[in-house]
């Protein structure tokens, strides 16, 4: 690895280890102190550097056409069963690149829908330019 890129990798690897959040010692302890449902309180995304709720999340049809073309057996059955459950944003669900199967990845487009559809957290890619600067692809 070229010594300034390896510079860079570190200086980031860094600077995302010092933003993180605090560990904490348990789900229900993260749980006590956020809310992770969908009744509008605490349920924000951030896009495009707005922070608003996201109250009406909506998958569309793609998990249902996955699910129903399953081998038959006790795992499509338990997935089954959950198809009438109410839906909520999670930092378990990503997006990356936004919602990249619907709309052009890196886009406000992609990562607002992206945020519609659950992802608590939209990951975004960073390259480097020719002249080895970093760029986060942004449409």
């Amino acid at each position: 690895m070229h010594p300034t890129a390896a510079f860079v990798v570190g200086t980031l690897a860094f600077g995302l280890a010092a933003a993180a959040p605090p560990a904490w010692q348990s789900d229900s302890a993260w749980h006590n102190g956020h809310n992770d449902h969908n009744d509008g309180h605490g349920n924000e995304n951030v896009v495009n550097g707005n922070t608003r709720p996201i109250k009406n999340i909506q998958v569309g049809v793609r998990p249902y056409f996955l699910v129903n073309n399953m081998t038959d057996g006790p795992l499509k059955t338990k997935l089954q069963s959950c198809s009438e459950n109410p839906l909520s944003t999670t930092n378990f669900s990503w997006g990356h690149r936004g919602a990249a199967l619907q709309f052009p990845e890196h886009t406000v487009q992609s990562r607002e829908a992206a945020a519609h559809q659950g992802a608590g957290v939209i990951e975004c890619d960073v390259t480097f330019t020719k002249d080895r600067q970093l760029l986060q692809p942004t449409s």
